[in-house]
């Protein structure tokens, strides 16, 4: 006689060997995503353990954009899916007879979003940063086994629905209230810690670079690698700059200092742009200046770059409420001949250098030439190491 392949003699096995696997991988998903949650707040003394060359680094995770959700590391989320999945293979396991296809369905479920998850990361850190991060890639293979393992288990049970029995994990879960609310809470208080651990350095490192290293200066006053770079609010590469310095100084923010100078190309203020078609550049500038004044710099750096096509006075004043300026000297001082002054004296000291277009970066007085393109600049800031 034949035995079924759902036949208990054949499932015990199968899925026993399957919530095994679930359950190593999820304990190795942890592991590995705490390890990373520690390298992403102690990356100067930790970084270096997965730094093997410009290619294989741990750096990747110093790419806030990429690294971040919320301004919460990604090795939180991590972290918290793998312990979820770590219960739920638990409770698989330990299912008895009719309940044995319970949460089969949510860690199928569960193991292909970590894939696409993954993927993506995958992805960016392999064509977008050109670079691999050992410990992410551990992180990619357990992704890939949950799916194997996962897959397993159903087709054990005769490939049931899916979605049918992931409603009915959705309904289960929701009865035990106790347990449900329980957990909620246990994760918006490891998010909510986190959120607080990671926002606490970048409010102390800014108020640093307001105090010591100038309100048009971002970065480690200290660094040895100093960044002038000479730009127009107006100018579309000059944005193509600003978006990769950005990317610069997520990655080196603690070896590098950026400075920004202005060098509208307007007649208006730029006696050499006498052709300049740029006509709301100067003022950009001087509005950018007075924010400097009340400390707002890099926030009307970056809206005047996002919506560089609305530039002008009603955007300047909308920008300016919206940081809630002080108005009335926010406007005394764009109509300030000082102001004025201010930005000339800036031209000149582009015009001494020989700056002749925007953006024209300067890493420790030697000019930088290459694309703007992050991959291109970060080889001129490693040549230094």
């Amino acid at each position: 006689m034949t035995l079924e392949k759902t036949d208990p003699l054949i499932l015990a096995p199968r899925k026993n060997r399957s919530t095994l696997g679930l359950i190593i991988t999820s304990l190795l998903g942890i592991v590995d995503s705490l390890w990373l949650l520690y390298v992403h707040w102690n990356f100067e003394t930790a970084g270096q353990a997965c730094t093997i060359s410009s290619k294989v680094s741990c750096e990747v995770i110093r790419y806030k954009q990429y690294s971040e959700w919320f301004s919460i590391p990604v090795p939180v989320y991590s972290a918290i899916f793998y312990l979820l999945f770590f219960g739920l293979a638990l409770r698989v396991r330990r299912n008895r007879n009719a309940k044995d296809r319970r949460y089969i369905a949510s860690l199928i479920l569960f193991s292909i979003a970590a894939l696409v998850s993954t993927l993506y990361f995958g992805l960016v850190s392999w064509f977008r940063l050109e670079m691999l991060c050992i410990y992410c890639s551990i992180l990619y293979v357990l992704s890939f086994l949950n799916v194997g393992f996962s897959w397993n288990l159903w087709r054990a049970f005769s490939e049931f629905s899916i979605v049918e029995e992931w409603i009915q994990d959705v309904v289960q879960a929701f009865n035990h209230k106790k347990s449900f609310l329980g957990g909620m809470v246990l994760i918006a208080g490891i998010l909510g810690v986190s959120w607080v651990f990671s926002s606490g350095p970048d409010l102390a490192n800014r108020a640093q670079n307001k105090t010591e290293s100038g309100v048009r200066s971002t970065g480690n006053p200290n660094a040895n690698i100093k960044i002038v770079v000479f730009s127009d609010f107006q100018c579309p590469a000059c944005k193509l700059g600003a978006q990769m310095l950005s990317e610069v100084e997520d990655v080196f923010s603690h070896k590098i200092e950026i400075t920004y100078k202005f060098y509208p190309l307007d007649p208006s203020c730029n006696e050499r742009a006498r052709f300049g078609s740029h006509y709301q550049a100067c003022a950009a500038a001087k509005a950018a200046y007075c924010a400097s004044l009340q400390g707002h710099f890099w926030r009307f750096h970056d809206q005047f770059f996002d919506q560089q096509d609305r530039l002008g006075k009603d955007l300047f004043e909308e920008v300016a409420k919206k940081e809630s300026l002080d108005m009335k000297q926010f406007e005394n001082c764009i109509s300030d001949d000082q102001t004025h002054q201010a930005v000339v004296n800036d031209i000149q000291e582009g015009n001494e250098l020989e700056v002749n277009a925007t953006p024209s970066i300067y890493v420790n007085g030697r000019r930088y030439t290459g694309p703007l393109k992050f991959s291109s600049f970060k080889k001129v800031i490693e040549s230094f190491d």
